[in-house]
């Protein structure tokens, strides 16, 4: 490892908390990339599609970096609750409760499941932003292009991060909220039992492998 790839925490920061930096600079980078085109996150009405892991900690950033109102679905209420906890204003369970069509500045899509993307722009409102940010499988997808012309909506791509990791730390520092992310976490004897219970989203948000002893 290469030197200017190390941090050191502050001393407000345990390992464990400083473990989310990696997957908070994801989110930090998928907010910065999609208010480049929105004009900023702070006063914009967001809806974060998935609260997985990367959809949490991009609900909880939003609401960090000022958004109006954050708005987070899932098909399972299990996450819904952990989205609440971590900041989102108003959860919506597909299937059961309406998004909303038109409704959103910003949607951020991080489920990175096909079927979620034409309902993503569907929610978005005129001249909003569409941000793609889980990792979607390498098929074609079916996107109505005509709502995109009529409703001038921005779509962008997000990947990884690029400079967000030394924010990502800082928003820890000062936002222990922004933890309430991690679920579990299990020593490295347990490794087999914690990637299984990160499959199951009903049951975990953000799991760790813990190779250090507290």
């Amino acid at each position: 490892m290469k030197r200017h790839m190390v941090r050191v925490l502050p001393e407000s920061v345990g390992l464990r908390d400083g473990a989310l930096a990696e997957p908070l600079a994801v989110a930090l980078h998928a907010l910065n990339t999609a208010g480049r085109s929105a004009g900023g996150i702070r006063d914009r009405d967001v809806l974060v599609s998935g609260s997985g892991p990367i959809g949490l900690l991009v609900a909880g950033a939003a609401r960090i970096l000022g958004a109006r109102s954050v708005t987070s679905s899932d098909m399972l209420a299990a996450p819904l609750e952990r989205a609440r906890r971590i900041g989102a204003d108003r959860t919506v369970q597909l299937g059961r409760d309406d998004p909303g069509e038109a409704a959103f500045d910003v949607v951020l899509e991080c489920s990175g499941s096909p079927g979620a993307v034409e309902p993503a722009i569907r929610a978005a409102r005129r001249s909003a932003t569409v941000c793609q940010v889980g990792t979607l499988p390498d098929e074609e997808i079916s996107v109505n292009i005509a709502r995109l012309e009529t409703k001038e909506i921005s779509c962008v791509g997000t990947f990884r991060y690029g400079a967000e990791f030394d924010d990502a730390i800082t928003v820890i520092d000062q936002n222990p909220r922004i933890t309430t992310a991690v679920t579990h976490t299990f020593p490295a004897g347990r490794a087999v039992e914690a990637f299984e219970t990160a499959r199951d989203s009903a049951r975990s948000g953000k799991v760790l492998v813990s190779m250090w002893t507290d």
